[in-house]
This record gives C-alpha cells, structure tokens and sequence, in this order.
C-alpha cells in the first residue's frame, strides 16, 4: 500500500464493522511496531452506506483496545489516500482520538438532509452532575421518504453545539443523530434529533452567489443576443 502525504483533519461517526485487529509492521528504517486495523461504516452524503478503513498507532492503541464490532464511536484523526495493490486509489483514517457514544443502537440513528428555517439559537444549561454545557437548536425542512416536505427539532449538545453555532437560516446540511421522544409543557408528544454529526453541503451565501452569477450570465447573453 502506497500512502500520500496528503493529510485532512477528519471527524467522522460510524459503526465498528469488525473486532479489532493488533497487527505487526516493519518502518522504513526496518524497527517492527504494532498497528490496530478495523473498519467503520457509516451513511455518506448520498444515503449510500461506506466503509472506511481505520489504524492506531503507538500510543493510540490503547485507545480503541476495548472498543468491539458494532460499537458506535466518533473518530478524530485525518484522512490518508493511499493506492492499493490493485492501483484503485482509496481513504482511510489515522487514529488520533475517540469517543465511544454508549448507549445508541444502529436503528435509532437518522440520517437527513436540509435547509435551516431559522439561525441557530444557543443556550445554557446545567446537566444533572451540575456541568454546564452550551445547547443549540433549529429545525430543518426535508423532503421525507414520500417526497412530502417535513420539518425536524435539531439539538447539538456541548463540543457539537460548537460546531453548528455559526450555520444560519437557509443553509443545506447533512444531519446525523439520534432520535429522542419527549413531552412538552402541554403534555404533547414531541420528537427531536440529538445531533452526532453534521456536514456543510450548502451555504445560504454561496446558493445566493450563485443565483447571481446566473443572472450576470443571462444577462450578459441577452446582451450580445441584441448586438448580434
């Protein structure tokens, strides 16, 4: 396997499809090392089930020893091209850190696509070990699996919150999380998304960029049209 020295910060949520495995390997300067290889699968952008390669090294290890098939984890590393035997380029994933996220089955998960209705709103609150942690929430309008348009409750909580505090009305995301059943203060069944993962697939600025550049061109054509 040959790797690129092409690296990109990745966070990425999925599913262990297989106990991991303690391999030996031999470095450049010919010293043996010990390597964790597994696989995580996970939804992409598309719908479309993936599977991406994963390595620990060194002192990562111990860090994914006790992890097993079918856990769900979140994975900090950054991303490697290589090319396989075959010559078929490919994407795994360098280990630098992980989260396991107890208490999730694979049936829970939800995946959507979006636009925001609204900014997002963030607030503060006390869980009940007394830790304060920031909390943001929006919904999202999609299309369901009938094609009829549908809106969702999305809460991102603590690291997560972070992370979608700056997206605004209109933007199109890729939402991954759980889906959690609850009342509201009329006593009615209400349901939302904790929020595991989110993707950037369109800023309400650049689809407004767009639009413009569009009517730059049409009118530019008409233009030479009457010159013509």
């Amino acid at each position: 396997m040959t790797q690129n020295k092409d690296k990109k910060r990745i966070v990425q949520e999925g599913y262990i499809a297989e106990d991991i495995k303690i391999e030996a390997a031999i470095s450049k300067e010919g010293k043996p090392f010990s390597v964790a290889n597994f696989s995580i699968v996970f939804e992409n952008e598309g719908g479309e089930r993936e599977y991406r390669p994963v390595s620990a090294y060194k002192h990562n290890i111990d860090k994914v020893m006790d992890l097993k098939k079918g856990d769900l984890i979140r994975v900090y590393g950054t991303e490697q091209e290589y090319s396989k035997k075959s010559g078929e380029k490919a994407v795994s994933i360098n280990l630098n850190d992980c989260d396991l996220l107890e208490g999730v089955k694979r049936q829970d998960i939800v995946s959507l696509r979006g636009n925001l209705t609204q900014d997002v709103s963030l607030t503060d609150i006390t869980t009940r070990e007394g830790e304060k942690i920031q909390v943001a929430n929006f919904f999202i309008v999609y299309k369901d699996e009938n094609g009829e348009k549908a809106s969702r409750s999305i809460s991102a909580y603590g690291k997560n919150a972070l992370k979608v505090a700056d997206l605004k009305q209109g933007d199109f995301v890729h939402v991954q999380g759980v889906e959690k059943h609850y009342k509201n203060k009329e006593g009615k069944d209400r349901t939302s998304v904790h929020l595991y993962s989110f993707k950037m697939l369109k800023a309400k600025e650049d689809r407004q960029k767009n639009k413009e550049v569009d009517r730059e061109d049409k009118k530019m054509k008409n233009q030479d049209e009457r010159e013509i």
